[in-house]
């Protein structure tokens, strides 16, 4: 598991340079989600399909490769 891989190797180094470590509720980050990462991937999408990339075929295949 990545968080648990992660956090093995790292953890440590946190704690002993005393980084705060925070987590969010599920509906916190779905209030992220709508306010700030929505917008934001829209513009990019917008951005970059008028400069003649697939941006909606490169953000949905990154969310799917993401959610696997």
């Amino acid at each position: 598991h990545y968080i648990s891989k992660t956090m093995d190797a790292w953890g440590p180094i946190l704690d002993a340079k005393g980084i705060q470590r925070i987590s969010y509720t599920e509906a916190e980050l779905v209030t992220f989600r709508k306010k700030v990462a929505g917008p934001a991937a829209e513009a990019w999408i917008a951005d970059n399909s008028a400069k003649g990339i697939p941006a909606q075929e490169l953000y949905d295949l990154m969310m799917a490769t993401l959610a696997q």
